[in-house]
């Protein structure tokens, strides 16, 4: 019977950092060293500017596949060899989202039984 287990963490780092890349950094470091299987964050504010810069170094940093969501409100971060994304629902999603989600449908990758 297999021990496996996710680890899921949701996290509202205020202002990606407070827009200061060593806190930034310092936070991607904590988040990596808890061995996340999926990352929720909120707060992505300017991670999409210079071609999305900040935001594919965070997933660098986490060794994680990422996903930003529409105006850099929020975004997944998912570890690959776990899941997979099946559809993202970007453009599904209604007009009444002020701060809109960022919504993935994932295929889990189950563990091999021991």
């Amino acid at each position: 019977m297999s021990t496996d287990h996710l680890t899921v963490i949701s996290w509202n780092f205020e202002n990606n950092g407070k827009n200061d890349p060593a806190r930034r950094q310092a936070g991607d470091e904590l988040l990596k060293s808890l061995n996340p299987d999926l990352v929720y964050r909120q707060e992505l504010w300017k991670a999409d500017a210079s071609g999305r810069t900040i935001f594919r170094a965070q997933a660098r940093t986490l060794g994680m596949h990422g996903e930003l969501g529409g105006d850099s409100c929020t975004a997944l971060f998912i570890n690959p060899r776990r899941f997979s994304v099946i559809c993202d629902w970007a453009e599904s999603r209604g007009p009444q989202y002020v701060l809109p989600p960022t919504a993935l449908t994932l295929r889990y990758a189950s563990p091999v039984a021991s």
